[in-house]
């Protein structure tokens, strides 16, 4: 799925529901991902503006709608995808009256 949408960024979006806890520096996110067997892991760098602190390292951001600005394959040294996010604005609407005029 990724692939998929680093392929058509201009027209999908990944879409984070609900709170997503980001962390402030690669070597913090990675201390907080579990190690799962058999399973793809991605670092998602977030380069958005709606990121709010929530403690020292800590951010969260809520219903998050990002385009892939790069994404890169595993390497020997890193061994995990690399996602480079952005906000996603394109289809926003401030107001559901907005979004009925655009639909």
């Amino acid at each position: 799925m990724l692939k998929e949408v680093n392929e058509q960024k201009d027209v999908k979006a990944l879409i984070f529901p609900g709170v997503v806890g980001a962390w402030a520096d690669e070597a913090s996110a990675l201390g907080q991902a579990a190690e799962v067997k058999d399973k793809t892991k991605v670092l998602f760098k977030f380069k958005g503006k709606v990121l709010k602190p929530a403690g020292d390292k800590l951010h969260v951001f809520n219903r998050q709608f990002s385009k892939i600005e790069s994404l890169a394959e595993p390497t020997d040294d890193t061994k995990y995808w690399v996602a480079t996010l952005s906000d996603y604005t394109e289809h926003v609407c401030a107001s559901i009256e907005e979004w009925k005029k655009k639909s």
